[in-house]
């Protein structure tokens, strides 16, 4: 499982980015739709299902301490 940290983005700021790809891409580009938006902090690869369990332990640990 590919895995990841990221910020969700509210949903001013995530029509903002789609208003602005919608003009900026060629028509055939299909872009993520509007809300999986996110913000990437840091990109894991692939992790095993043990590794997972480590990896959601230790974001909240974080959160809780934030």
């Amino acid at each position: 499982m590919r895995v990841f940290f990221g910020l969700g983005l509210d949903a001013e700021t995530q029509s903002e980015i789609d208003g602005w790809l919608s003009k900026c891409l060629p028509p055939f580009f299909r872009p993520v739709v509007q809300y999986n938006f996110h913000l990437t902090l840091a990109f894991l690869g692939n992790v095993t299902p043990m590794q997972l369990k480590s990896v959601v332990e230790l974001g909240e640990r974080v959160q809780a301490s934030t």
